[in-house]
């Protein structure tokens, strides 16, 4: 048995015994990168305490995933910050938001995927074990293998605030028109797609993270600065007209860009 690094918890220490349940079980998930391997009894073994001491704090698997998966969604909160923290020009902002998003992701794969990834518990599914502070000592709670809806939701809800939060800063420079919340939903769903395809496909032959990711959220950011100045009743231009457009303004930008050297 590998070691936890832990002592056990007294008795009357009911927070620090949890803490040493909850690093048991995301020991055994980061270890094994499938949740699969964590079972209640797995963990109870991982963390030197009975079955039924488990079930004192988590209601079975799925809480247990629940908590492990959300232990490291606050660093992504720190990670967005500080990416964006002083950053003058909104664009640049956005990319190393992005950036700060894909790279999280591909450090807490386990986690991203149940909680990004994967399907969603329905009612009750999954959470056959006993309430929080009821004692079992049977398996039936341990064939669970997904987090839960809220856990989903709550990881989400963060995900979606921060990138809400850069992208005003974008519509507050005219850099976008229009509501920041339905911009930032397509934005996070481009570099949600990277981390997606670099987690599922990671032998497909990708170019350089960096430049990858760059590439991604620069195309997605200024395809909505355009977007969000074209559409009109029916769509938006048409293609030659578009083409035609922005060559023109492509012209324009390196002529004011060689003016500035």
């Amino acid at each position: 048995m590998v070691s936890t690094g832990r002592t056990r918890a007294r008795r009357g220490e009911g927070g620090r015994l949890a803490e040493e349940i909850l690093f048991a079980a995301e020991a055994l998930l980061v270890e094994a990168e499938d949740e699969q391997a964590v079972t209640v009894r797995a963990v109870a073994r991982r963390a030197g305490v009975t079955t039924p001491s488990v079930y004192l704090h988590y209601a079975g698997k799925a809480a247990l995933l629940d908590a492990v998966c959300l232990k490291v969604w606050g660093d992504l909160d720190e990670r967005l910050t500080a990416a964006t923290a002083g950053v003058a020009d909104p664009l640049d902002a956005l990319r190393r938001c992005g950036m700060a998003y894909v790279r999280f992701g591909l450090d807490h794969p386990v986690q991203y995927r149940l909680l990004m990834m994967g399907r969603p518990l329905t009612r009750g599914e999954g959470r056959a074990g006993a309430p929080a502070g009821t004692a079992r000592t049977n398996g039936a709670a341990d064939t669970a293998g997904a987090v839960g809806t809220a856990a989903q939701t709550t990881a989400a809800q963060a995900a979606l605030e921060q990138m809400t939060r850069v992208v005003r800063g974008c519509v507050d420079a005219g850099v976008f028109h229009g509501e920041p919340c339905p911009l930032a939903l397509s934005l996070w769903a481009a570099v949600h797609g990277c981390v997606s395809l670099l987690l599922s496909k990671p032998d497909l032959g990708w170019p350089p993270i960096e430049d990858f990711v760059d590439h991604t959220v620069r195309m997605a950011g200024l395809g909505s600065a355009l977007i969000s100045r074209i559409t009109i009743p029916g769509g938006t231009y048409d293609s030659a007209t578009i083409a035609a457009e922005l060559d023109r303004t492509a012209d324009r930008l390196h002529l004011h860009r060689q003016e500035q050297q």
